[in-house]
């Protein structure tokens, strides 16, 4: 284990003193992967920084079909504050940055003409394509520690937590959760 989770944990050690109840174990868990996504997103914004992308435009553009490409599905800036988790009002001004870089195009939706979608453009996948080596090369080198089943293990716990979060806000509250019963 990484000496920056180790002192986590011992801290947490300390809390538990403090606060008997506190799921220690699960607030060890979310740090960790707090801690994993934050260092690879600074080690990404720094591969993808000589050019001129940042981790946003970078996970913004991958989502996005390219332009004139009649068998994709085209993607309005709802779906795209789903697939990339960004909030709208943040996500509009990344999509304002990539269409004034000429890296992403606005067109009206095909089957609705209220909505406006977003493709990229052939600049989008010449960067795309020239930050690929480092991006991936990085994500490869980072994942390659784990093996094909311990990363479908990974995933597949990871999107029960998602659907769990996805269900509460589905709800509308934003109370805690009764606790649970033994």
């Amino acid at each position: 284990m990484s000496s920056k989770l180790d002192r986590i944990e011992a801290r947490l050690a300390d809390l538990a003193q403090a606060h008997a109840d506190a799921p220690l174990r699960d607030v060890a868990l979310l740090r960790a992967l707090n801690h994993v996504s934050g260092d690879f997103l600074a080690r990404m914004r720094a591969a993808l920084k000589p050019y001129g992308l940042t981790d946003w435009s970078f996970r913004t553009l991958i989502m996005l079909p390219r332009v004139g490409d009649a068998d994709a599905t085209p993607v309005s800036m709802a779906d795209l504050a789903l697939l990339t988790g960004e909030s709208a009002p943040n996500l509009t001004r990344i999509c304002d940055e990539l269409v004034r870089q000429g890296l992403a195009v606005r067109q009206p939706s095909p089957e609705d003409r209220r909505k406006v979608c977003l493709a990229r453009t052939p600049k989008a996948d010449a960067a795309l394509e020239a930050t690929a080596p480092d991006v991936w090369g990085r994500l490869e080198w980072v994942m390659q520690v784990l093996t094909d089943e311990e990363k479908a293990l990974m995933t597949g716990l990871l999107k029960r937590l998602a659907e769990r979060l996805e269900t509460e806000a589905g709800q509308g509250s934003r109370r805690r959760p009764p606790a649970a019963v033994a």
